[in-house]
């Protein structure tokens, strides 16, 4: 263990006092109490406390630190020069290996730790990504010195004492002088009070003791850091929803699969979606499939020469069509029992299209549309132009009707047989894609299949695995159906649009959630795939190794909890726990035979494990606080649980009751 020297510290002190201000200080702690990448103009909850300790720690001398815990919150809004705050303090631009020293001046670093370590750290705590460093302050190096003790707060009081500092009241500032009040009251105290009361911050940051939300409107999105719920283990259905738009809610009967997706249908349905008698919302759709499935005609339909000739549109078509209509509102399919017949030779298609997701180029401009996301067509467009039959508008002398290109409203307007819709935005259906490019598999839909594993349904091939997200439901609370089984319900419009956004996909792509989150990118290149390739050593030589799908999958769900306000490790330990639940233990099965580790191959890669599913065990994130999911208000997007729901297993528990199953019937898989 090493720390900072007290030569080090004093010398800090000496370089940062004449160009950090009390106020520079304050703004620091408020940058680190937001928990998050700093974005301008989205407003931050910052738990007051954390800030007040933070501020008693680093300026307070004595051996005893007062410790704050009012439960009072901050709300801050920063503006786009946030980053210049700390060139405009002071008599010049303070250097940021100074401030870094003096902020980390107590704290324990590992043997190996650098100069360079310790500005990736201070980069992570203080949300200021590496890239703004030389915006913000002076990167000159200094020469900092790492020891193996840490000094006495006394012995650091006499040494400052030298230089002049006053050190009588324990208390000191960014000058050398001591202060009266202690570092941490921000009533009295000179780091933050000072901070907001001129006009001047304004320029950079308002900071206010009232919530935003209350005062100006309720649609205010907060980062709001969760505390320690955030290492909840619980695989969240809009974390899963938000990395990838299938998902497998598997369980025995009667757990609420299904339930769960007419929920978000409901919580999410606009008021010109909803049906008169409340059971069926718009933006919902039940497919129940049959054994007899083995080819996708029941549900993408086929072209027809008898009869009603033409292409024969399913329900599950129109109702793509229908969701193109309206991008904003999330659509649901839900494929009831999707295994009851083989799944990878009826979705075949759809498993493929999912795999070309990607945002449109501008066909001028070359530019790439981040608010759109296409696919290669699952209908093709010369289907649609052979609706052309439908009764056109006639001229007004001749009489004689005449021809015009159809547009996408006037094909869903065909299919459903229906007169006007006149919530269709104007620009939206004006479109002519489907008539030229086809039917692609719009990106506000989601598909949500229920299954049963039992011997009336087909076993998931590791191809449908490796493509979905999958969350296990089995279990529960028994006693809870008891006041808990409420009929559902459309939702005031407020939270209509609150839910709807909170379905919303901004990524595609592992590069751009490193576009995304700069700050962290180097720290996601090094850390995710080096956590997968840990993996696959365990699984080496076995069927159940993962590869490219799975770690852009990975790095997807690392970038939404980033944008949820999680801390980098937060999320990269609950994505990697995700994973391992959702898309690497379904694949494994096998007797004991399968899982048993060579002695050649242990000593090849060091290490003592006698079976592969004891090395995922280790290597499985240690998880095993309550799910945030659990502990929220069920009157958000957040609460999708109930407040009572069991704890759900993590994947260390998960591999704990493969490998019992193991044991006693020397076969294991994932599902029971």
């Amino acid at each position: 263990m090493k720390y900072l020297s007290e030569k080090s510290v004093v010398a800090s002190y000496k370089g940062f006092q004449q160009c950090m201000t009390n106020k520079s200080w304050g703004y620091l702690a408020i940058l680190k109490g937001c928990k998050s990448s700093i974005h301008a103009t989205v407003p931050y909850e910052i738990n007051l406390d954390e800030v007040s300790n933070f501020l008693e720690n680093i300026f307070n001398l004595s051996s005893v630190k007062k410790e704050y815990d009012s439960g009072r919150f901050l709300y801050v809004v920063f503006s786009t020069k946030w980053n210049e705050y700390f060139k405009s303090q002071g008599n010049y631009t303070p250097n940021i290996y100074d401030i870094a020293v003096w902020a980390y001046r107590r704290e324990p670093f590992a043997d190996n730790i650098t100069r360079q370590d310790l500005l990736k750290k201070f980069s992570r705590d203080f949300n200021i990504p590496s890239s703004l460093f030389g915006s913000c302050f002076d990167i000159s190096p200094r020469d900092i010195e790492f020891v193996d003790t840490l000094y006495p707060e006394s012995s650091l009081k006499t040494e400052l004492n030298h230089i002049g500092v006053d050190v009588s009241k324990d208390n000191i500032d960014a000058k050398k002088n001591s202060v009266v009040a202690s570092p941490g009251e921000i009533s009295r105290g000179p780091f933050i009070q000072t901070l907001y009361a001129g006009l001047e911050i304004t320029d950079y940051v308002i900071i206010l003791q009232s919530d935003f939300r209350l005062l100006y409107g309720g649609s205010t999105k907060f980062f709001k850091p969760k505390g320690v719920s955030e290492k909840s283990s619980n695989p969240s259905y809009l974390t899963a929803i938000r990395t990838k738009p299938f998902l497998l809610l598997a369980g025995i009967s009667g757990t609420g699969k299904s339930r769960i997706v007419r929920e978000f249908a409901f919580k999410s349905c606009p008021k010109y979606l909803q049906d008169e008698a409340g059971t069926t919302p718009g933006n919902y759709c039940m497919i129940e499939v049959k054994p007899n499935w083995h080819d996708s005609t029941e549900l993408l339909g086929y072209y027809s020469r008898l009869g009603k000739a033409g292409y024969q549109f399913t329900k599950f078509v129109k109702f793509l069509v229908k969701a193109k209509m309206f991008p904003k509102v999330p659509f649901f399919v839900c494929l009831d029992e999707m295994n009851l017949a083989p799944v990878e030779q009826y979705f075949a298609e759809v498993l493929s299209i999912l795999e070309t997701r990607k945002h449109p180029k501008h066909p001028e401009t070359g530019e790439v549309d981040m608010t759109r996301v296409k696919t290669e067509p699952i209908i093709d467009a010369q289907y649609f132009r052979e609706l052309s039959e439908m009764p056109l508008a006639k001229h007004a002398e001749t009489g004689l009707p005449y021809s015009r290109p159809l547009t996408d409203r006037d094909i869903y307007l065909k299919l459903f047989g229906l007169d006007t819709e006149s919530a269709i935005d104007e620009e939206v259906g004006s479109r002519t894609e489907l008539t030229t490019e086809g039917l692609t598999l719009p990106d506000n839909v989601v598909i949500i299949g229920t299954v049963n594993m039992d011997d009336t349904t087909h076993q998931f091939s590791r191809k449908v695995i490796d493509r979905a997200m999958t969350i296990e439901m089995n279990g529960g609370n028994l006693r809870n159906m008891f006041g808990g089984s409420k009929n559902l319900e459309y939702l005031p419009e407020e939270e209509q649009k609150e839910w709807q956004q909170a379905f919303a996909r901004r990524y595609v792509t592992a590069d751009e959630v490193l576009e995304a989150h700069p700050e962290e990118a180097n720290e996601l290149v090094e850390q995710l795939p080096e956590r997968l390739e840990e993996i696959n050593r365990a699984l080496k030589g076995t069927p159940f190794e993962v590869s490219y799908r799975v770690l852009n999958e990975l790095t997807i769900m690392v970038g939404v909890m980033l944008d949820d306000g999680k801390t980098l490790e937060a999320a990269i330990d609950q994505s990697v726990n995700n994973m391992l639940l959702m898309k690497i233990l379904p694949r494994i099965e096998g007797d004991a035979e399968m899982f048993a580790l060579s002695r050649e191959y242990k000593n090849k890669v060091g290490v003592d494990f006698d079976n592969r599913l004891e090395w995922l065990k280790d290597l499985a994130p240690d998880l095993n606080e309550s799910s945030p999911e659990a502990t929220a208000d069920n009157g958000g997007a957040a609460g999708l649980a109930d407040k009572d729901q069991e704890h759900q297993q993590t994947a260390k528990e998960k591999i704990e009751e493969m490998m019992d199953r193991l044991n006693n019937q020397e076969f294991t898989r994932f599902w029971p």
